[in-house]
């Protein structure tokens, strides 16, 4: 979707000079639907302890079930990132529930 506001922070060009914490890995979550945005919060506790890793959302284009998973990431607060900036950036692991 054109228009999408992209994240400075915890990725994007200048995300080093804005992070508040150090993070050396990040790890991007697809979902696809509203339950497998829920299949990827119940594994975030695997990374939640480590204070290196950052974990960040987004919603996959061209999904036919993808109502309503914007809203539910946000409602849990996920940091989440517009699908044109996660295919524009590397990320050290990517999962997909």
């Amino acid at each position: 979707m054109s228009g999408e506001r992209w994240l400075r922070v915890p990725v994007g060009d200048e995300a080093a000079r804005w992070r508040t914490v150090g993070s050396s890995r990040t790890v991007l979550a697809v979902a696809r639907t509203v339950t497998s945005a829920g299949r990827l919060l119940e594994i975030l506790p695997l990374f939640r302890s480590d204070p290196r890793v950052q974990v960040v959302f987004t919603v996959a284009a061209g999904s036919a079930f993808d109502d309503g998973v914007g809203d539910y990431l946000r409602s849990v607060q996920a940091r989440t990132v517009p699908w044109s900036q996660a295919v524009e950036t590397p990320f050290h692991l990517a999962v997909s529930g």
